[in-house]
């Protein structure tokens, strides 16, 4: 798990260099993407090392959220 959340957060740290670099932002949509599935992943992570916690699944709404916000700005891009 945090072999994937660790190349995940470089690929997102690579990504957000590029479109600060550019002012290319039409790549916004996928840094939200990378950033809700590191979310997802800590909040599986929190989920495994405490059961009773609520902070898991805070974690897992939150990424569903951004997951729909970040599929909408997708869909827009291709849209137009």
């Amino acid at each position: 798990m945090n072999n994937s959340k660790l190349i995940l957060g470089i690929i997102l740290l690579i990504l957000s260099i590029y479109i600060i670099m550019t002012d290319d932002y039409q790549w916004l949509p996928f840094t939200l993407l990378l950033l809700g599935m590191i979310v997802f992943i800590n909040g599986l992570i929190e989920l495994r090392q405490n059961k009773k916690s609520r902070a898991g699944y805070t974690y897992i709404a939150i990424f569903l959220i951004v997951l729909y916000v970040a599929i909408d700005g997708i869909l827009l891009r291709f849209s137009s």
